[in-house]
């Protein structure tokens, strides 16, 4: 999940920075280093469409073997179930002839990547069963699509909304889904027929149609030489809120002109830096990876600053811009880390927005995906603590300071998260009363921690009182195999230890991947290991002792390099613990083999 993003943070080391900051342009086009077909083969769970920095709109081809089903104007990048499109969203297919209506595998074309091309704000396809062309660009509340069909062919579109309503106006259409994307399109052509279907049936002499399966079809008379242009807005809000941002984003009809803006908005972010020396490969991996980390978090407000909150009510923004798709187990560690650097205005937005959802929901968001009402928190720890930490540290404080600190001991001991009154009560999360015991008061103990980095301004007890829990990994650490390993209830060690087996006491790892999780205390671990030369020895255990495939249950253990599983994040930074084993130059070597092994420049580039 999101290792994409980790890379920025690794090429920083072998590429001469000149220049961090600001939002001048560099007045040089960054965007021909940006290949966003790296990552869309594989487990990197990236899409190759247009979208903004941090937009609310990805537009992209939802894609499921081998065939495309269309073009919907939502998606994650870089998480478990990202890339292909997310479920509940507005989806739009060109089509020759008349409409089928009972499955998509009825309008999905065959493609073929060779007839695909992709740049920053620009997508373009041709689809082999029917030879239509499709060109995609966005601003970010709106995605603009452009569609070339053969001569003397019946044009069409599908709208296929999954759960939801839509209604038929003046030549445009409207409407929402299950997942509160409310919408409106329009087409540069008037609509010579339509039909609405709910669950494969014709409604007829309807103008409006809610359901569990709702599509459309409506038909033009276009020629080849005059494309149909289809504009949609989407809001979080309202239909009106759809209608003011395509308004305000997308009046008019200039597909060129919309694709040169999205273009110039890229340059703007990705000139926050500038890299010399290093092969074109190694500049468009680079600058592949900086946009990918420019794709989330997005805003998430209309262009009034109406928002919908995740207690499902609708607010104005008065004083922060608010935003989504917080995969926070995944980007604590290396993205929000660069943001901090490069981005220190949205930083201070996210933070923001983690107080607002403090303010509505009673408690700071955990992890949060747009569309999703309610608490989303399928991974471990509270790593919004650890954004405000590293902010807070770093002179970043454009929010209201003390009702974050309050909002963090609140979330720190909120006694509802999974294996937290263990963890309070044993000063560990026993193995035989929760699962991934090991990988939870890890990353308990370092979100306490978290805690410090502002009690120490605030309340010197809280200071003492997260300080002794921030300590609390010691307590999962074996002295007699020098691994963190699940413990009982009665104290003892759970029996027949495999440092191998990606089992239920670790989150998507092993012991050798989150026996270093100690970020906040590595001078402590390595004491515990009985010092420097242990920890180097532990390190070179760890990236040479082959792993039996036969452990791995987990998807995302990939990019092996011995036990170091590149493929997930709690191993990102095991390679640099090197240089606190007084042996910088493993580091080196390692951190090169990492670049230059399991990043290519390729679809399948992401390992």
């Amino acid at each position: 999940m999101y290792k994409i993003r980790f890379l920025v943070i690794v090429l920083l080391l072998s590429l001469t920075v000149l220049l961090f900051g600001g939002n001048k342009p560099t007045g040089k086009d960054l965007t021909q280093f940006v290949n966003p077909f790296i990552g869309t083969v594989g487990n990197a769970n990236t899409f190759p469409g247009p979208t903004l920095p941090f937009a609310m709109v990805q537009l992209s081809p939802y894609i499921k073997s081998n065939k495309i089903y269309g073009f919907s104007h939502t998606h994650n990048s870089g998480s478990a179930g990202g890339g292909s499109g997310v479920k509940g969203d507005v989806l739009f297919m060109p089509i020759i002839g008349d409409f089928k209506t009972n499955t998509k595998n009825d309008f999905a074309s065959s493609f073929s990547h060779t007839n695909e091309t992709a740049a920053p704000g620009y997508y373009k396809v041709l689809l082999d069963d029917s030879k239509i062309k499709v060109e995609l660009t966005t601003t970010t509340r709106a995605g603009l699509h452009r569609y070339t069909f053969p001569d003397n062919e019946q044009a069409a579109l599908v709208l296929d909304l999954g759960s939801g309503e839509v209604s038929v106006k003046d030549e445009k259409i409207s409407g929402y889904t299950s997942n509160n994307i409310f919408f409106i399109a329009e087409f540069s052509q008037p609509i010579k027929n339509y039909s609405i279907t709910n669950e494969n049936k014709i409604q007829k002499n309807s103008t409006t149609v809610k359901g569990n399966d709702v599509k459309g079809f409506f038909s033009f008379d276009v020629k080849a030489d005059k494309p149909l242009l289809l504009k949609v807005a989407i809001s979080p809000v309202s239909v009106e809120g759809a209608k003011k941002n395509l308004a305000a984003e997308l009046p008019g009809w200039d597909f060129n002109l919309t694709r040169e803006k999205a273009k110039e908005a890229w340059n703007k972010e990705l000139g926050k830096i500038e890299i010399e020396g290093g092969t074109k490969d190694e500049r468009i991996i680079f600058y592949t990876s900086l946009y990918h980390s420019m794709i989330h978090p997005n805003i998430y407000m209309d262009v009034d600053k109406q928002y919908r909150s995740t207690n499902g009510k609708v607010y104005t923004a008065e004083d922060f811009d608010n935003y989504t798709t917080f995969s926070l187990w995944d980007t604590f560690r290396a993205v929000h880390p660069l943001f901090t650097i490069i981005d220190r205005t949205r930083t201070n937005e996210y933070i923001a927005t983690f107080l607002e959802r403090y303010d509505h929901t009673g408690r700071m968001l955990i992890m949060e995906f747009a569309g999703i009402e309610g608490e989303v928190a399928p991974m471990i720890g509270y790593h919004s603590l650890s954004v405000v930490a590293d902010a807070y540290v770093k002179d970043i404080k454009g929010y209201d300071v003390e009702k974050a600190y309050k909002a963090m001991v609140e979330l720190a001991n909120d006694t509802n998260r999974k294996g937290k009154p263990l963890y309070l009560d044993y000063g560990f999360i026993p193995a035989d009363l929760k699962g991934q015991s090991v990988s939870r008061t890890l990353e308990y103990s370092y979100d306490d921690w978290c805690v410090t980095r502002l009690a120490k301004d605030f309340d010197q007890a809280d200071d003492l009182y997260f300080s002794q829990r921030g300590e609390f990994y010691k307590n999962v650490f074996d002295t007699n195999v020098n691994f963190m390993r699940g413990r009982m209830s009665n104290f003892q060690w759970v029996p027949n230890f495999d440092p191998m087996e990606t089992i239920n006491h670790y989150t998507e790892a092993n012991a050798y991947q989150y026996t270093t999780f100690v970020p906040q205390d590595i001078d402590g671990l390595m004491e515990l290991m009985g010092g420097d030369k242990k920890l180097e020895s532990w390190l070179d255990a760890c990236f040479n002792t082959v792993l039996d495939p036969s452990k791995i249950n987990v998807r995302d253990v990939s990019g092996l390099i011995g036990q170091y599983a590149h493929g997930n994040e709690p191993s990102h930074h095991i390679a640099y613990l090197y240089n606190y084993a007084g042996t910088p130059w493993k580091t080196q070597e390692m951190v090169r083999k990492i670049m230059s092994t399991l990043y290519q420049n390729t679809p399948d580039g992401i390992d």
